[in-house]
């Protein structure tokens, strides 16, 4: 895997565990590979708090930018 990834999760998700979301979050990192992780706590499957949603669309813009379009990329990114 070479293209980057961004994962997302909520903390409380009942269809799929944090903990798989974090394991392959991590056995990437070990790998060297471009890859970030979002953890929403409180969160389930899906971003139902409005902050959280206003902060996940600023992030991915943050996000496309760097990759899309070589912007620098933002300190939580890196």
């Amino acid at each position: 895997m070479n293209t980057p990834l961004l994962l997302y999760h909520g903390t409380e998700d009942n269809v799929v565990q944090w903990e798989h979301s974090f394991g392959y979050y991590n056995l990437l990192r070990y790998l060297k590979k471009p890859v970030v992780l979002l953890s929403y706590r409180g969160e389930g499957h899906g971003l139902r708090k409005e902050a959280n949603r206003m902060d996940f669309q600023q992030r991915l813009m943050d996000y496309f930018d760097h990759y899309l379009k070589d912007k620098e990329a933002k300190l939580w990114m890196v």
